[in-house]
């Protein structure tokens, strides 16, 4: 649909497209909200599949702060949309590309979206449309999820597959842990929390065991220098009070002779 056509949809005011299908309007109240299209394989005689109507429903419902509120699903000028709320920030994509040297921030956030996801797959929903344009960066630099798929998705793989994919663009494909399944999201979330450093080279990455031996060696050699140093201050600094002394000695010596 041609954005220039479109400035209004139901009773909804048109600002802008945010993408295909997916419009930034503002409801009768001025509150602003994202109307994302519905394709045709979700309705049943121009409604609302019953099973679609079932998942959405459960959507509605789901008490997620990492979750933006989907408000409901409408019929607008011949089209069925999902009205979501509108959350302030941008794109994990934009800011992926506009914020480049903030990614030491980047592990944490990996460790947040992913741990969203699990959020979700515990409480029975798999987001199942995941990818760096439905992830917002707040101001406040947390992550929130938007546009959950319409379409019934049972299997949490869909999510881990796609997670797989963002990390990778965020440089944190590292993270990856083999098999399926919650435990493979708790694998990645541990091995987020645990890596503290950045490798400028590829991104951020956990220290191997032959990397922490290297360092430890390193640590244990520059103390053993300092107190290597500190014995030979300590041993310079006695000769010198030795040689002091005794040239005191010869001074009070010669001045009795005399």
């Amino acid at each position: 649909m041609d954005q220039q056509a479109v400035s209004q949809l139901g009773d909804y005011t048109v600002d802008r497209e945010l993408g295909a299908h997916s419009y930034l309007a503002r409801d009768a109240g001025g509150r602003h909200v994202v109307l994302k299209a519905i394709g045709e394989d979700c309705l049943l005689r121009g409604q609302l599949h019953p099973m679609i109507k079932d998942r959405l429903a459960r959507v509605r419902e789901l008490a997620h702060v990492g979750v933006a509120n989907l408000l409901s699903a409408e019929l607008l000028d011949g089209g069925a949309y999902l009205v979501w709320e509108y959350v302030e920030g941008i794109t994990l994509r934009d800011y992926l590309q506009e914020y480049p040297q903030r990614s030491g921030s980047l592990r944490a956030l990996g460790r947040e979206l992913a741990l969203h996801v699990e959020t979700l797959h515990a409480m029975g929903i798999v987001h199942g449309s995941l990818h760096e344009r439905n992830v917002i960066v707040t101001p406040a630099g947390n992550l929130r999820l938007t546009h959950v798929s319409p379409l019934l998705h049972q299997d949490g793989q869909v999510d881990l597959d796609a997670l797989g994919v963002v990390l990778g663009r965020m440089q944190l494909g590292w993270a990856m842990a083999d098999g399926g399944g919650g435990r493979a999201l708790r694998d990645i979330i541990a091995r987020l929390s645990r890596a503290g450093e950045r490798n400028e080279a590829g991104g951020a990455r956990p220290r191997s065991d032959e990397e922490r031996g290297i360092r430890r060696l390193a640590v244990l050699g520059a103390l053993a220098v300092a107190a290597l140093g500190a014995a030979m201050a300590w041993g310079i600094w006695r000769w010198v009070r030795a040689e002091a002394q005794q040239e005191s000695s010869m001074a009070s010596c010669i001045q009795r002779v005399a």
